[in-house]
């Protein structure tokens, strides 16, 4: 899971260099959603 919100921040970051913004925040949105839930996963396990 924490690879897979890694892949996220890479592929948000890539749209903001090819500028499309919109993208690119909903890909970090999806990124920090991602990586609450697996921090939450750790904490609980």
């Amino acid at each position: 899971m924490l690879l897979l919100s890694l892949l996220m921040l890479v592929l948000g970051l890539e749209q903001f260099r090819i500028n499309k913004k919109l993208l690119g925040w909903l890909l970090i949105a999806v990124f920090l959603f991602i990586l609450f839930v697996s921090i939450q996963g750790f904490v609980l396990n």
